[in-house]
């Protein structure tokens, strides 16, 4: 899938998210964190935004702690994972990564820890993400 802006979304106390952006796109902050009320909002006074965008994942704490937006993979070190999203935690130090393929996670998994992750970048000369 090409064109797709995907945002790793640190949560605030119990969730960390990856959201699809759209324009236009209600993500549900602050009244959600993941798929649930943030904690502290009451759900009876708050009205549930109008067409919520979903994360396409949501990892709980303290399996990852604050995800670090990633890159979309392509290149030939790992040609199975050619279009999957590659994100880490600042926290955890687990670099993860996750096929989406327009409507659901066909594929997600962890790949290595590395602690202290807190930027990704491409690599001008070749296109690539230096540690893929």
């Amino acid at each position: 899938m090409t064109g797709t802006l995907y945002c790793g979304d640190v949560g605030q106390d119990a969730e960390e998210e990856i959201n699809v952006i759209t324009k236009g796109g209600n993500y549900g902050w602050s009244m959600f964190e993941g798929t649930n009320f943030t904690p502290g909002v009451d759900s009876n006074s708050v009205p549930t935004p109008e067409n919520p965008q979903w994360p396409i994942k949501t990892i709980l704490h303290p399996f990852a702690e604050a995800i670090i937006g990633g890159v979309v993979y392509h290149g030939n070190r790992l040609p199975g994972l050619d279009g999957a999203y590659f994100y880490g935690d600042n926290v955890t130090g687990l670099m993860s990564f996750l096929v989406y393929d327009g409507t659901n996670v066909t594929l997600s998994g962890d790949l290595f820890g590395d602690q202290g992750i807190s930027a990704f970048g491409i690599d001008p000369s070749n296109g690539r993400c230096p540690v893929l």
